[in-house]
């Protein structure tokens, strides 16, 4: 059909299309048409279009339809004439061109598949009122909650008084999945054609199209106050703007409530600054591990370096002025002969010393049973050579506890400094080493059967004795010294199991 502003009306079985400069325009039963399939396009010459389709004759403005085909419009109203105003059969013919005429008259005549239609446009009035419209039932997961036919009616454990006390709310309990609304219009002269929308607050930007479907259908609504709103039109496009309208309550479980989504969020934060403080605190842990790792490391060095200067230095240093002095007096047979044995003497002394720094320093020797063999070996091996008996009583089977290098090395010196007491002044005849494994200690005692600390050179012993003292203090252990003139000593050196080489100790 060719409209008089140079428009092209076409009818398709994918609804009606108007190509309009250059552009074309597209209108189905999204847009309200009752149906897709178009069999012919009449004008009535007042406006209207009036259309056979495979749904029955509908009239539609040409004003809605041209504005719903430039977009500015999102439905049109047409008026449908079906087997309710007397149409024999929906089935319009579309076989052959035209399939449809306006006679002089102004009568409009289209072929159906049992004779022809005719429709005078003058005659027809539109129904002027628009439909009821009522709210029947809601159903939460199938079950129907019945509403109330009047305001007596109201239960008050199913609805609840909104401000102001006009607004009736519906109580939903919580655990709601599924929410079906059931609704009706009122309209005697088509009750079949009446269409319509509805929106439910909240959840519905804009309003749905229902068609004729009297249900509206939602799933897992949240907790909270909502509105549904129905509107209705009737067969010739009468809307009710009114429409019907009801408040619901959707209850929330505890765990919806906002008082405990707030104290989740704040447990959740209380439990994520306390990982961060966990993973700040262990960070931090690394850091002073490896700081102290380092201070151990430098410790030891220093140590090292101070022992090789102090004991193999000053050996050295003292060879090389005995040597010296020899080749000075060579002539001198008696003299060299001295400084020749004083040379072995420190050089055995100075190979002792290395043996022992190197015990000390090397880490496969980190164990408690290391110190334990070294101790008993250099304890028969330097007792002996003073011809003092050698009494042990040590574990055969000790247990892989780790002892680090700077810890091994002090007490050794200090057991080493207990013998070298022992042989310089207590003038014993035997004694007996021994060791007692304790949580977290262990304990050697070194015990003679010499004259005592009281009988021997006070001031030698005294300061041996301090050596020891603060030897093990170093180490956080502690030197205990049991004496009696005449009756032997008795040396407990109390030794920590958890040692941090470089840690302060008091």
């Amino acid at each position: 059909h060719t409209d008089g502003d140079g428009s092209l009306w076409i009818g398709t079985r994918g609804g009606i299309s108007r190509f309009k400069s250059g552009k074309f325009g597209n209108i189905t039963t999204r847009q309200g048409l009752p149906s897709d399939v178009i069999c012919q396009i009449l004008d009535d010459g007042v406006g209207n279009f009036w259309m056979s389709s495979l749904g029955g004759l509908f009239r539609v403005s040409k004003s809605e339809l041209n504005r719903c085909a430039d977009g500015k419009l999102e439905l049109v109203t047409p008026l449908v004439c079906d087997s309710s105003g007397g149409l024999a059969t929906l089935e319009m013919s579309e076989q052959g061109q035209p399939a449809g005429c306006r006679t002089s008259d102004g009568k409009l005549w289209f072929a159906t598949g049992k004779g022809l239609a005719m429709i005078s446009p003058a005659d027809v009035n539109p129904n002027p009122l628009p439909p009821p419209v009522k709210i029947e039932e809601v159903l939460v997961d199938r079950e129907s909650l019945l509403l109330p036919l009047s305001a007596e009616e109201v239960s008050p454990d199913l609805f609840s008084v909104g401000a102001g006390g006009n607004r009736r709310a519906l109580v939903i309990p919580p655990g709601g999945r599924q929410f079906e609304f059931r609704y009706t219009g009122l309209s005697l002269a088509n009750p079949a054609r009446v269409t319509f929308r509805y929106r439910l607050e909240s959840v519905d930007k804009n309003w749905v199209n229902a068609g004729t479907r009297r249900s509206a259908f939602y799933t897992q609504l949240e907790p909270g106050e909502y509105i549904f709103h129905v509107l209705a039109r009737n067969a010739d496009g009468i809307w009710n703007e009114q429409g019907a309208s009801m408040s619901l309550r959707v209850l929330p479980y505890f765990w919806q409530t906002w008082w405990f989504k707030f104290a989740s969020r704040l447990g959740g934060a209380v439990v994520i600054g306390l990982t961060v403080l966990t993973i700040v605190r262990r960070r931090v842990r690394r850091k002073l591990a490896v700081l102290e790792q380092r201070h151990a490391i430098e410790y030891e060095r220093s140590r090292i370096a101070r022992d090789i200067h102090d004991d193999l230095g000053s050996s050295l240093t003292h060879m090389v002025m005995l040597s010296e002095t020899a080749r000075g007096n060579l002539e001198q047979s008696t003299l060299v002969a001295a400084n020749l044995e004083t040379i072995n003497r420190t050089g055995r002394e100075l190979t002792l010393q290395l043996s022992e720094i190197v015990w000390a320093v090397s880490p496969q020797n980190d164990t408690l049973e290391s110190l334990v063999s070294y101790i008993g070996r250099f304890a028969h091996d330097f007792l002996g050579a003073s011809g003092i008996r050698c009494r042990l009583d040590l574990p055969v089977i000790l247990p892989e506890i780790s002892l680090d290098s700077p810890l091994r090395h002090h007490v050794f010196l200090a057991f080493k400094e207990s013998l070298n007491n022992v042989v310089k002044h207590a003038r014993a005849q035997s004694v007996k080493v021994s060791m007692v494994l304790q949580e977290n200690d262990f304990v050697l005692l070194i015990e003679d059967d010499g004259r005592g600390l009281a009988a021997g050179p006070t001031s030698t012993a005294g300061h041996g004795l301090n050596n020891l003292k603060e030897r093990m203090s170093r180490i956080g252990g502690r030197c205990e010294i049991e004496t009696r003139s005449g009756q032997g000593t008795s040396i407990r050196l109390l030794v920590p199991l958890h040692y941090r080489a470089g840690a302060k100790h008091h």
